[in-house]
């Protein structure tokens, strides 16, 4: 997941093949969990959150702030009376999720709830924190974005069979279903009928 300050000079990539100005990968874990919080965080939170096996000090997640402090300038990074918080630095965590409620709201037209389901997906490269050495809330929150991630992909291609694209359907499902195995049934249950709506009724009651 990549983190973008608001005036667009810098990106901060945490997974891929990016280059990134913060150097190693603890600072890079520290500025996930400050831009993922809606709130400021104490040194502690940072310290259980960030270093696996609470292996982390304190001093350690001083020295860390320092040092992405060094980097992104203190107006960005801000010691509050309560914690330490991030400013102008959004994520793609944030806009996967509101993509992904506009997909989910059915005031809005199918075609416009398509769009944003395909942005939502678009913004995947692979599993969540995928690579990281951290805490136990980076391992939770992995888990539950990579589930709303098999939700909207779930829900896209049931859009998809509403809009009457059966075979545009079919083809997804059927690399989703291949991707995740026979697991979710309700992937399984959209590929039954994309084959019944394309005509392959003896292959939708396999």
């Amino acid at each position: 997941f990549f983190f973008q300050a608001e005036d667009g000079i810098r990106d901060y990539k945490v997974t891929g093949v990016q280059t990134c100005a913060l150097p190693i990968c603890r600072p890079l874990v520290v500025l996930a969990r400050l831009a993922l919080s809606p709130g400021p965080l104490t040194a502690e939170n940072l310290r259980v959150a960030c270093w696996p096996d609470d292996k982390g000090t304190i001093g350690n997640v001083l020295v860390t702030l320092t040092r992405i402090r060094q980097v992104l300038g203190d107006e960005r990074v801000r010691r509050t009376e309560v914690g330490y918080t991030v400013v102008n630095i959004s994520s793609d965590v944030h806009e996967f999720e509101a993509s992904l409620q506009v997909g989910r709201d059915e005031t809005h037209t199918p075609e416009a709830r398509l769009a944003e389901y395909d942005h939502a997906v678009s913004l995947w490269s692979g599993p969540a924190f995928d690579g990281f050495r951290a805490g136990y809330w980076f391992e939770a929150e992995a888990q539950r974005l990579n589930e709303l991630r098999e939700q909207a992909v779930d829900e896209r291609l049931a859009l998809l069979l509403e809009l009457g694209r059966h075979r545009d359907a079919l083809s997804e499902v059927r690399a989703a279903v291949a991707a995740s195995g026979l697991t979710r049934e309700a992937r399984v249950a959209l590929l039954m009928t994309a084959l019944y709506r394309c005509g392959q009724i003896g292959r939708a009651h396999v």
